[in-house]
């Protein structure tokens, strides 16, 4: 699949590569980075919800203009769970009151919105990974020939001599080596080889196998930007469930989120002839064994910095979970949802944070209880949440205002939502 899709609002990021800097202005980013860095549990602490949705949008841009004249990485991963974290608390809450308001232009203006925030996340943390990785999981860079092993099917009937039935044909011949392939496997006649010889290439980077090889090859190293990527694409995909193209790379989000689990756990993913414990990748969850404790690599709390460190940490081992549980929940047991270990992920992203995640417990009673069409799962989980204190986790005191305050919202269309 072409990466092209994913390329929205780069201007930013295009630029910020631009020119040589002299000595200060690095050393100058470098100072704004580290300090910028220890201001982040300033947002996290935050008690005032409003405050919050009105300060990060410029705060964001400011960290910007600081990125533009100095790529520093510091900055680059501010961006990059900046935008994500945005997207999530803020451009999707107003999304979702558009949604129940039933105000479809402005639902729809926000759900284009959080595409466009959730795809300046993922390609920040893409910087990281690298080109190659970029091209081998999410397709080559778009050309004007039409890729055999990546093209969407109505792309490749498109092309002249081609047609609705061949391109059924040639997409059930994946992947192919090289073009050469589609005449010597006769896939296609000679003569409509030598048609569209010249109008089709063919690239294996972006294929399953391809992909999959670079995700699971992805180490410790750039856990954080895997991590980032594979919420964000989830993210996108979430707000382009009618896009084909999009919903193709689902697979791909379970891989990254799987294997991001395995970095956490140092369990391997499980094949056919495994029988120790291991990380099932198409449901996150460990097989022939129990989950280990995680938390373990999180530092103590001996002081206030160390504390908005365990803070941050646990979130970060914690968001795989959600995650998983948002795409098992996603739809009936009918068509693939898996409510049982949607639940365990939401539970698994609890624990981790000593019971003080509130969202994945709003998550879990919203979503599964409307999988399931449980009421009392619904209600009574979204009770719960709400009759508890969100400053239980001052450090991240903001998102648990973020969870009550969709509590709330779920909680006042329970009537409508199980007609």
């Amino acid at each position: 699949m072409r990466r092209s899709h994913f390329r929205l609002g780069c201007l930013v990021i295009a630029l910020a590569g631009c020119g040589e800097r002299p000595p200060i202005q690095h050393t100058a980013a470098k100072t704004t980075a580290n300090i910028l860095s220890l201001a982040q549990p300033s947002l996290q602490q935050e008690s005032d919800y409003e405050l919050a949705s009105r300060a990060v949008p410029g705060a964001l841009k400011t960290i910007e203009g600081f990125y533009i004249a100095d790529d520093n990485p510091k900055l680059r991963a501010i961006l990059t769970e900046g935008y994500c974290q945005y997207a999530t608390a803020f451009v999707e809450d107003e999304w979702e009151v558009a949604k129940f308001a039933k105000k479809l232009d402005d639902a729809e203006y926000h759900n284009a919105r959080a595409t466009k925030m959730f795809t300046r996340c993922m390609n920040y943390a893409l910087m990281d990974l690298g080109a190659d990785w970029e091209a081998d999981v999410l397709g080559p860079p778009k050309t004007t020939l039409v890729d055999l092993n990546n093209a969407s099917e109505p792309q490749l009937a498109a092309v002249p001599g081609v047609g609705a039935a061949l391109a059924t044909t040639i997409l059930a011949g994946r992947p192919y080596a090289t073009k050469d392939e589609l005449a010597s496997k006769k896939v296609v006649s000679p003569a409509v080889y030598d048609t569209i010889k010249n109008l089709v290439v063919a690239d294996l980077r972006g294929t399953a196998a391809v992909a999959a090889r670079r995700i699971l090859n992805t180490t410790i190293k750039h856990r954080a930007e895997l991590m980032w990527t594979g919420l964000a694409l989830g993210g996108i995909i979430n707000h382009n469930l009618t896009n084909v193209d999009m919903i193709s790379f689902l697979s791909t989000v379970k891989l990254i989120v799987s294997r991001v689990i395995e970095i956490d756990t140092g369990l391997p993913a499980c094949t056919p002839t495994t029988t120790t414990a291991c990380i099932d990748t198409s449901l996150g969850t460990v097989q022939h064994g129990t989950m280990p404790d995680v938390t373990k690599v999180c530092p103590s709390e001996s002081d206030r910095d160390a504390r908005n460190e365990r803070s941050a940490c646990l979130v970060h081992l914690a968001l795989p979970h959600i995650a998983f549980g948002m795409i098992l929940s996603g739809q009936g047991k009918a068509f693939g949802g898996d409510p049982e270990h949607a639940a365990e992920h939401f539970d698994a992203a609890f624990k981790i944070t000593g019971d003080r995640m509130q969202l994945a417990q709003v998550l879990k009673a919203y979503r599964v209880g409307l999988q399931t069409n449980d009421r009392k799962v619904f209600h009574d989980g979204l009770a719960k949440v709400l009759a508890s204190d969100p400053a239980v986790w001052p450090e991240q005191r903001l998102a648990n205002e973020v969870a009550h305050r969709r509590a709330r919202r779920y909680l006042s269309h329970e009537k409508d939502l199980f007609q």
